[in-house]
């Protein structure tokens, strides 16, 4: 697991959800890149995309 996925599933479990915006100011991660890496995360059962568009954001399972 890339450094980026550990620090998305951390941020998560510490705040109950997260969303790009979020990596995005707290990272400085490119949103290309964190999108790849939240559509990994939830491909392998590790998060949950709820929403759509500019408003989705992704919780613990």
């Amino acid at each position: 697991m890339s450094d980026l996925a550990t620090k998305i599933l951390d941020y998560a479990r510490t705040l109950g959800r997260v969303a790009t915006r979020d990596m995005v100011r707290e990272y400085g991660s490119s949103a290309n890149t964190l999108k790849a890496t939240f559509s990994s995360l939830v491909e392998k059962g590790l998060l949950v995309r709820h929403g759509g568009g500019r408003s989705t954001w992704y919780a613990l399972p």
